[in-house]
């Protein structure tokens, strides 16, 4: 019979491995978090999973980061392997595999139904051990003290097979390999060589003097202080745009004339309609749905919203709901253009 440890002498273990593997040359990214952060996580994770699970005695453990393989066609050129981090037996016949996850994000189940990488460890396990004829694809999302399972029928397998073989085909027949970048490219070794970063690697290694007479880098700070002063100068342009306006509406006014230039005010109506968090869009949906209204404006354009509340074969009632949730604004443009001279 297998020794189950106790959640203490497992904490304890973990915190011996945790002082025995720590180094300072691992990096924390994430700059609102720190080396303690990261270890109670992994206490409470532990924690956790032996609560849940304990005394582990519902199946049977085949073992550990196994390693599965298997070829995606009968050419033996499109070899696959892989690691799985659990694999089990329930009972003759059911397998299942484990993955361990430690991320923030908990995935929908759509999203862990369209995985590829445990579908494809099932590939491998399945023709690697003939028992497993229904296999169940399990991960646990240890932050969030969750369990989420997936199944895969025969011909979702084979489909899945074909999608990959189809994509190293595309990727075997390429010419070109643009930078596809991420958050990922933090930890990656390869960025001197790699379009998107070769530059910021070769410019790490210059003196501060020396940085600020790179040619490019002289180059991209020219381009963000323009940037920065565009933004100042736009601020300033909406400032002076609703002042033109405050000073035509209190003249009555519809234009002003410059020492070069004129500019015309020129107003449209617009309906506001709730944005997609507000719960009156919700309530404004439904009453076009009750009212049968709702295919005359689907996307609750503004354009098919005008015509309903104009259409006077829409029941008055039914318009003054939809009015409730909608209002009128006003969008003025300016529209400046040279003054003729004489």
């Amino acid at each position: 019979m297998c020794d189950v440890p106790t959640i203490e002498r497992l904490l304890e273990k973990y915190e011996s491995l945790w002082d025995a593997e720590w180094c300072d040359v691992v990096r924390i990214v994430r700059e609102d978090e720190t080396v303690e952060d990261y270890r109670a996580v992994g206490e409470l994770a532990l924690q956790r999973f032996h609560e849940r699970h304990a005394p582990f005695d519902d199946s049977v453990t085949v073992g550990t980061e196994v390693r599965v393989e298997t070829d995606l066609d009968d050419t033996g050129e499109h070899p696959l392997m892989g690691y799985v981090d659990r694999l089990v037996k329930v009972e003759d016949g059911r397998w299942e595999i484990h993955d361990y996850k430690t991320s923030k994000r908990l995935p929908t189940q759509r999203d862990v139904d369209r995985d590829r990488q445990l579908a494809l460890y099932q590939i491998a396990v399945t023709e690697m051990y003939p028992d497993a004829r229904e296999v169940e694809l399990v991960w646990h999302y240890l932050r969030h003290d969750q369990e989420v399972r997936s199944q895969r029928t025969a011909e979702e397998l084979e489909g899945l097979r074909q999608e990959v073989l189809a994509d190293i085909a595309r990727i075997e027949e390429a010419t070109e390999f643009p930078a596809a970048t991420s958050a990922l490219c933090s930890w990656c070794d390869f960025r001197a060589l790699c379009p998107a970063w070769a530059h910021e690697a070769c410019v790490e290694e210059l003196e501060p003097e020396e940085l600020r007479g790179e040619p490019d880098v002289r180059l991209v700070d020219r381009y963000m202080d323009v940037g920065a002063r565009a933004k100042e100068l736009e601020a300033e342009k909406e400032l002076l745009r609703k002042e033109l306006i405050r000073r035509m509406e209190e003249t009555e006014r519809t234009a002003l004339a410059g020492t070069t230039h004129r500019i015309r005010l020129s107003e449209r109506r617009a309906l506001r309609i709730p944005p997609r968090d507000d719960p009156e869009r919700e309530e404004l949906e439904r009453a076009l749905m009750d009212a049968g209204l709702w295919g005359r404006t689907s996307v609750l354009d503004r354009r098919g919203l005008e015509r309903i509340l104009e259409d006077e074969a829409v029941p008055t009632s039914v318009r003054e709901t939809i009015g409730r949730y909608i209002s009128i604004e006003k969008n003025a443009c300016l529209y400046p253009s040279r003054r003729q001279e004489g």
